[in-house]
């Protein structure tokens, strides 16, 4: 029998059978919500776990972003990086170090969605394009869940999602009851997630029920679409959702210009599947 949404709220809140966060990551977690907290305590906590210190600092000494000289100090990495960028980046690497390989495609497509975000947003003038980012690699975090608490029926649904060539929430549904933003947006409160974030793990298929943060969960939406063209990774279906004209329309980005975007955000994405593939840091 498929899980139920109590048992899936249950696993949340009590993260069982959930990928595990070391612990430091958890204190981490904290610290990031606690308006007392400043970026040198929160560095001086990465700093003491070797893996997580190598994660930042690699990823903010990457041609991905491109800072100018060499950073070798946590804190001042969380300062070009920002709180959320840092909690995002860890939590979601945190969850996909543990993913199955039969649904590694998703990391794929979520990194494509990621680093498209990035490039609309930079494109559309928005504060804080690294945020946004962190929007998109987190967008499907939901499947993810689901593919760890209920792998078999999971696959199930991948499975049949893609034979009947419809989007996968629809099959989620009818399998679970739910779908995998409403997992999502019971994660986001379970993380303490901001809402700029939460937003886009809750809403990138429907921009137009978020009311705060609509410019950040368009630009989501449009990367995730564009992901799926462009075929990166695998989103858990072969369907092709369409646009929603109002959140292309909202963003003033033209399709003339798609291309140039495109061919950023590429490159970007071929250098950060192995930047971001956390399989190496422990290797």
């Amino acid at each position: 029998m498929p899980i139920t949404a109590e048992k899936m709220q249950r696993e949340i809140d009590t993260l069982l059978n959930l990928p595990t966060l070391p612990g430091v990551l958890d204190v981490i977690t904290g610290m990031v919500d606690d308006d007392r907290v400043n970026v040198d305590q929160v560095g001086e906590v990465i700093a003491r776990d070797q893996v997580l210190s190598a994660k930042v600092l690699r990823l903010v000494n990457s041609p991905f972003y491109g800072f100018p000289g060499r950073i070798s100090n946590v804190s001042h990495a969380i300062v070009l990086l920002g709180f959320n960028v840092i909690k995002g980046l860890l939590l979601s690497t945190a969850v996909f170090d543990s993913l199955a390989d039969e649904v590694r495609g998703l990391w794929e497509h979520s990194l494509g969605t990621a680093v498209l975000s990035r490039v609309l947003a930079k494109q559309k003038g928005m504060r804080d394009p690294e945020e946004v980012m962190v929007a998109g690699l987190l967008h499907d975090i939901g499947k993810v869940i689901l593919s760890f608490v209920a792998k078999d029926d999971y696959l199930g649904v991948i499975r049949l999602a893609h034979g009947c060539n419809v989007h996968v929430s629809s099959i989620e549904y009818d399998v679970f009851g739910f779908t995998h933003t409403t997992v999502a947006g019971w994660l986001a409160e379970r993380w303490s997630m901001p809402e700029r974030l939460a937003d886009s793990m809750r809403y990138h298929h429907r921009p137009e029920w978020s009311k705060n943060h609509y410019e950040t969960v368009a630009v989501v939406q449009l990367a995730d679409i564009l992901a799926r063209a462009l075929e990166y990774g695998d989103g858990g279906d072969s369907s092709m959702p369409p646009v929603d004209a109002d959140a292309f329309r909202s963003l003033g980005i033209s399709f003339d210009s798609l291309g140039g975007l495109i061919e950023k955000a590429d490159e970007a994405y071929r250098s950060g599947v192995d930047l971001f593939d956390t399989r190496s840091d422990a290797q």
